[in-house]
């Protein structure tokens, strides 16, 4: 248990160093949480799926997509595929789970064949925009309606009609063009 403490508090510190630009430092931190839960084998679904969500946005937000897209890939056998299926089987917090959405439809909307990337940019969109409705969080929507748009002008389509009606429950347009990400959700 002192160990899982431990790795939290590495995992803070790896998130607020990525919150602030230092991304090497970041990716190093979260990374070393990994090593740690492998050379201890103790490997916590839900730490993991931590490391990944933050190391996901890291690696995006430092503009190497190469290594988010190989992360995301990441088998469940693999250390890094345990956080990948920990998020994808809802292990995490909610919060953690619609960044995780946001990163996938962006790497989602680079998939060369625009048709199939707009259709799962829109599946994962819906999601996150039905998530801030429902809680009411106008913060995330316009974000999210934001990224929409985006992914839908460089997927050649994508659900127009709808990100219009979302628009119209929070009474403002989204900007287009303008790809971003909330923080991940507190290490607890």
């Amino acid at each position: 248990m002192e160990q899982i403490g431990e790795w939290t508090r590495q995992g803070s510190e790896a998130d607020r160093l990525q919150a602030s630009g230092h991304y090497r430092d970041a990716r190093t931190a979260y990374l070393g949480v990994a090593r740690a839960m492998v050379q201890a084998q103790q490997v916590d679904a839900y730490v993991m799926a931590k490391v990944v969500v933050g190391l996901l946005l890291c690696e995006v937000r430092a503009g190497d997509i190469r290594a988010a897209s190989s992360i995301w890939r990441s088998t469940p056998e693999a250390p890094l595929g345990i956080g990948i299926y920990a998020l994808e089987s809802g292990r995490v917090a909610v919060r953690d789970l619609m960044l995780y959405f946001l990163v996938s439809a962006f790497l989602q909307s680079l998939r060369p064949d625009k048709k199939e990337a707009a259709a799962a940019v829109d599946e994962l969109m819906r999601k996150v925009t039905k998530f801030a409705v429902d809680e009411s969080d106008d913060a995330l929507l316009l974000l999210a309606l934001s990224n929409w748009k985006s992914h839908a002008a460089e997927c050649g389509g994508g659900a127009v009609d709808e990100i219009a009606t979302f628009e119209a429950k929070v009474g403002r347009q989204a900007p287009a063009w303008r790809i971003d990400f909330p923080e991940p959700a507190a290490w607890e």
